[in-house]
């Protein structure tokens, strides 16, 4: 976990992130659009380091729904909470106090870092599109989306997505049909399978590991051998 003085955050943009801006997108987002961003909003988070939901993800937790993270680390990503303060409940000797001095700092600081991340996230997109694109989602007063960023991109999928339920449906019976054939890689499988599983998470009904993975022994049971 990376600590710093509260008076100083990190610069992410600059220290972490891939691009310190998102490609701007002018009039309203398509599918596609959204899902570019997605994909590198998500990349963003990963690359802050964090043993928050594992040790190779980053915050990637802050950008994703419960489910889709479980499908990608077992430790779940639990966004910290801001402490109490110590107060007169720090006692103990004078090692026992220090250490929870110590603790304390380093929730503080873990505290503050998801926010720092998350909020400049929430700037990028921002920043990226049309005032009248996030109309409903910005504080009235000060301007500011108080949403989550799993929030913002419900919306925006929502909204601009045209994804209808029957798409859905028929994505998933099509990949269900899929014929597999045997001198054919692997991976193209798997292809297909995270490009239905990105959909109906933009969709607001993302598949669990189990359900893709009974998916990908239906297409490999239809397998056409040569």
């Amino acid at each position: 976990m990376v600590t710093y003085p509260q008076d100083k955050p990190i610069n992410y943009r600059e220290v972490y992130f891939t691009h310190a801006t998102l490609r701007t997108i002018n009039g309203n987002p398509t599918y596609a659009d959204i899902q570019q961003m997605y994909k590198q909003v998500k990349a963003h988070a990963a690359s802050v380091p964090s043993t928050l939901g594992g040790d190779q993800h980053g915050h990637l937790g802050l950008t994703t729904n419960a489910t889709t993270y479980t499908r990608i680390a077992s430790t779940p990503y639990v966004r910290p909470t801001a402490p109490a303060p110590l107060g007169p409940n720090n006692t103990g000797t004078t090692a026992q106090i220090a250490e929870n001095r110590r603790r304390h700092n380093l929730a503080v600081a873990s505290y503050h870092q998801a926010n720092f991340i998350e909020k400049t996230i929430l700037n990028q997109i921002q920043e990226a599109l049309d005032d009248s694109v996030l109309m409903p989602l910005p504080h009235n007063d000060t301007g500011t989306i108080k949403s989550s960023i799993p929030e913002v991109f419900k919306y925006l999928f929502d909204t601009y997505g045209n994804i209808i339920d029957q798409m859905i449906h028929e994505e998933r019976a099509t990949l269900l049909q899929h014929q597999y054939i045997h001198d054919q890689p692997v991976a193209n499988i798997f292809g297909k399978i995270r490009k239905y599983a990105t959909l109906a998470e933009a969709h607001g009904t993302p598949e669990t590991d189990p359900q893709l993975i009974s998916i990908g022994k239906t297409i490999l049971s239809n397998c056409r051998c040569h």
